[in-house]
């Protein structure tokens, strides 16, 4: 008879077979992982080199921001991912806290050309595995007012 810790049969990686009670078992290992996705804010303001701006900033009131925060969602996928930003040349562009974490700031640095998702933002894990793109719009303001203080 074989030890019970003595493999009856090779599978493939999603299961495996062994020897138990005189019975060759087999039993069905999940090893599922999808796609990398990335969440947060993807539309937020270009104010010309301000971080925010309004009456309410952090105050609880309506205020505009040039800086939203994402996060990787790694969906089964081991280790830190990489980010990967596309900016548009003719327009949108952002800078990012980090480029190997899993959380980071983006900061607008260009406004999207008209009313386009032009940005285009990736996370990649060390096996490969990459989201799908997370789309951007840049708004900004049509005109501002310069307030004394």
């Amino acid at each position: 008879m074989r030890e019970e810790a003595d493999t009856c049969f090779d599978l493939d990686f999603r299961a495996t077979a062994v020897w138990y009670a005189g019975l060759c078992l087999t039993a069905v290992v999940s090893h599922a992982q999808t796609q990398p996705t990335i969440s947060g804010v993807n539309a937020f303001w270009y104010l010309g080199g301000v971080l925010s701006d309004g009456p309410g900033c952090g105050q609880g009131g309506w205020c505009y921001y040039a800086q939203a925060s994402w996060t990787a969602n790694a969906n089964g996928h081991a280790g830190t991912p990489t980010w990967t930003v596309e900016n548009n040349p003719a327009g949108g562009s952002v800078t990012l806290s980090c480029y190997t974490c899993s959380t980071t700031e983006a900061t607008s640095t260009t406004a999207s050309a008209g009313c386009n998702h032009d940005v285009a933002v990736y996370v990649t894990y060390p096996d490969g595995a990459q989201s799908a793109p997370f789309n951007v719009l840049i708004h900004t303001p049509v005109s501002t007012t310069l307030e004394a203080n």
